[in-house]
């Protein structure tokens, strides 16, 4: 009976992972940190994880990570792509409200063509977002976007 527990349990984390997601119970999160901190040795100059190694921030990797599985007879390899961050790279991302504003006794509202507008942390360069923009990224506790747009 527990043979077929764990069986049920392995093949349920597998598609988990077929669906590009880390299940918990497959790397359990003392392990998953012990990796990050292994791999953030490893990092060249200038590049850091995206929210660290701190035990209080474990959890928000599960969510972000993407993971795909590679098998051969031999067994299964796990290949975790771990979002990387730099100084130039981090943003704040803003949502812009356009309200409504008054010309002689009527009320007018501006259409604009970029709704999102992402500022850096030294508040000297941007980014400015379409909605089609916004959708390619992954929101969540941390947006992450893809790094396809000039700067």
């Amino acid at each position: 009976m527990q043979m077929f527990q764990q069986t049920d349990e392995l093949l349920t984390a597998i598609q988990y992972v077929m669906l590009g997601k880390l299940p918990m119970n497959l790397i359990n999160p003392t392990t998953l940190q012990n990796i990050l901190r292994n791999v953030s040795l490893q990092l060249p100059a200038g590049f850091d994880l995206i929210l660290g190694t701190k035990t209080e921030n474990i959890h928000l990797y599960y969510e972000i990570v993407k993971v795909t599985a590679v098998a051969n007879v031999h067994g299964i390899k796990l290949i975790i792509n771990v979002p990387l961050k730099t100084a130039s790279q981090l943003f704040t991302l803003y949502k812009l409200s356009v309200l409504p504003t008054r010309i002689s006794n009527n009320f007018v509202q501006h259409l604009i063509d970029f709704p999102y507008f992402a500022i850096d942390i030294s508040q000297r360069e941007y980014l400015l977002f379409t909605e089609a923009d916004y959708h390619r990224c992954e929101a969540g506790k941390i947006t992450i976007c893809p790094a396809n747009m000039a700067i």
